[in-house]
């Protein structure tokens, strides 16, 4: 079976980021989960390390750096170029958000709990049916 390389978790509660982790490991389908706990440490650890991540699971309601700032901030970076992949995972119902998560249509985002279902769908239109090319 086809593996995600490096998965990165940018989430700013601990308890999520658990679960998470556990429904990724229970699919066997990546090789290193990296969970870090807001938009700044992840940018930071994005210019510091030598593999990228080839998906990013965001927040985006995060104290320090929120999820937009991240998105911003990380496409003035170099490494935004080289291809990893970013799926919104959000807990917010407001309003605004969901018209600004729309107008994000570059990134698919879907509501928490991350489960099963929505990794499997993750994983399958993007690393299994279209290979790890990401734009």
């Amino acid at each position: 079976m086809k593996k995600i390389e490096k998965i990165l978790l940018i989430e700013d509660d601990r308890i999520t980021n658990f679960l998470n982790e556990k429904i990724i490991h229970s699919m066997e389908i990546a090789d290193e989960i990296v969970a870090i706990m807001n938009g700044r440490e992840a940018l930071t650890y994005l210019k510091e390390t030598e593999e990228l991540p080839s998906l990013i699971i965001l927040d985006i309601s995060m104290p320090i750096v929120d999820g937009y700032k991240f998105l911003e901030q990380f496409q003035k970076l170099d490494i935004h170029k080289k291809k990893t992949l970013i799926v919104i995972l959000t807990s917010s119902d407001d309003l605004d958000d969901m018209i600004r998560l729309k107008y994000l249509k570059k990134y698919d985002y879907f509501t928490k709990p991350l489960t099963v279902e929505k990794m499997q769908y993750i994983y399958e239109k993007y690393f299994v049916n279209q290979g790890e090319t990401h734009e």
